[in-house]
């Protein structure tokens, strides 16, 4: 007779009282909604809310803004506006930690508070403000050690990208229209790689935040609904308005936040009043739904224990049984 023994009971075996599962689903969507993070389904269907985490409670003019996925096991924060901190939410423990960085701050518009990340360093926009914010540039953030470095002080960035190219991109300036810039950087040595005057190719337009392919081609979200393809130097590919449904004006969609999947086909997007849109790199097709939140990005998974892993499970537990039985 054959006995099929689940992880659960080989834990449970080995003396561990219970087995704990953790994480997000490969591909689902991540919304940062203020105060919490929520997980759905790519047909739009809520799979779990995680309640962010401020020093003290959130002041009133502090909330939780944009979020990165670097790994499996980490989910980073901009978490706050004048005052605000980096956080790391755990997948394993499914707890959160803080590291304050002197100087760093955001103006109080809906789309700011930029972040990306990498396996070792989280970058973090900083703008200028006032009553200590007066600091402005990147900050980057050792994850290993949590020392932070301030670099591209030339610029107020209001959004990053860490592209899928394998480069640091940053949105700038703010104000009106803002997003007129985008700044190329060595991630490693944060050596500035290259300007793209945007106005050259689409003129004194606003764009609130990007995303960057394997190839380096750019997609730019702005305010008025619009997505703008462009490749490596800032040439217009091509261009999509989707219809949106819950912000008043069926063309004025809002955008807040874009992501792109790992493997580039993909796009996620946020708006305003909480309308995520899901679009296919090449804009031809794109599919919503409501949340509650402005900031999104793609979740990574937390990988299933491997059969190595189980195989040494289970010799481990038949050999703490064969124990019992000769006792």
């Amino acid at each position: 007779m054959k006995t099929l023994i689940s992880a659960t009971a080989l834990l449970a075996a080995l003396g561990a009282t219970s087995v704990q599962a953790a994480g997000f689903t490969s591909g689902n969507i991540l919304v940062s909604n203020g105060s919490a993070i929520t997980e759905y389904t790519t047909q739009g269907d809520l799979v779990q809310s995680i309640a962010t985490a401020y020093p003290g409670g959130y002041p009133a003019t502090e909330y939780a803004r944009d979020l990165a996925v670097p790994d499996t096991n980490s989910l980073y924060l901009f978490n706050g506006t004048f005052q605000p901190y980096v956080s790391r939410y755990d997948v394993g423990s499914a707890s959160w930690s803080n590291v304050s960085v002197p100087g760093l701050s955001s103006v109080n518009a809906v789309s700011y508070g930029g972040i990306a990340a990498s396996a070792k360093t989280i970058f973090v926009a900083d703008m200028m403000t006032y009553s200590g914010g007066e600091a402005q540039g990147i900050v980057a953030i050792d994850r290993s050690t949590n020392t932070a470095t301030r670099f591209a002080t030339n610029i107020e960035p209001i959004d990053l990208s860490l592209g899928n190219n394998g480069l640091l991109y940053a949105l700038s300036p703010g104000g009106s229209p803002d997003g007129r810039t985008l700044d190329v950087y060595n991630p490693d040595t944060l050596a500035h790689i290259q300007t793209i005057d945007l106005t050259q190719n689409l003129g004194w337009n606003e764009h609130k935040a990007l995303a960057v392919d394997q190839k380096g081609d750019i997609f730019l979200a702005n305010s008025s609904g619009l997505i703008e393809h462009l490749d490596a130097n800032g040439k217009l590919l091509g261009s999509l308005s989707p219809t949106c449904s819950w912000s008043g004006s069926p063309s004025g969609c809002n955008f807040t936040d874009v992501d792109i999947i790992a493997d580039g086909t993909e796009l996620v997007l946020g708006t305003r009043f909480g309308e995520v849109f899901l679009v296919d790199t090449g804009l031809k097709n794109w599919t919503s739904f409501k949340t509650d939140g402005v900031f999104v990005a793609f979740a990574s998974a937390v990988p299933e224990p491997s059969s190595y892993l189980l195989m040494a499970l289970g010799l481990l537990a038949m050999g703490a049984v064969r124990r019992k039985m000769s006792n």
